[in-house]
């Protein structure tokens, strides 16, 4: 069995629905952050499996990362819930931003 593995760049709204740019928050890490720790991170904030649709890292070494939710109202939820757009998690800080801001 093969593995398949490729690197996208960033979700851009020029690219994608506008419905998958309004459910998407955006999360820049600091250096040693990973796909693993943003999941174990999110995780951690109350958000399950049912609640997103997909987890994407960016570029290699952006340390940047798109979480995609399953419905705008659990996005907007989500991010009404945290009391700043900043966490350290695990010693690392990373920062929330919604992809849209409709």
């Amino acid at each position: 069995m093969s593995a398949i593995s490729s690197n996208f760049r960033s979700l851009d709204g020029n690219a994608i629905c506008e419905s998958i740019v309004q459910r998407t928050v955006k999360i820049q890490g600091q250096r040693g952050s990973s796909l693993v720790n943003v999941i174990n991170l999110i995780r951690s904030l109350g958000v399950t499996e049912n609640d997103v649709d997909a987890v994407s890292s960016n570029l290699p070494g952006s340390m940047a990362y798109d979480v995609v939710f399953t419905e705008q109202d659990k996005l907007t939820n989500f991010l009404a819930s945290m009391k700043s757009d900043e966490i350290v998690f695990q010693k690392l800080r990373y920062k929330f931003e919604p992809s849209s801001t409709h």
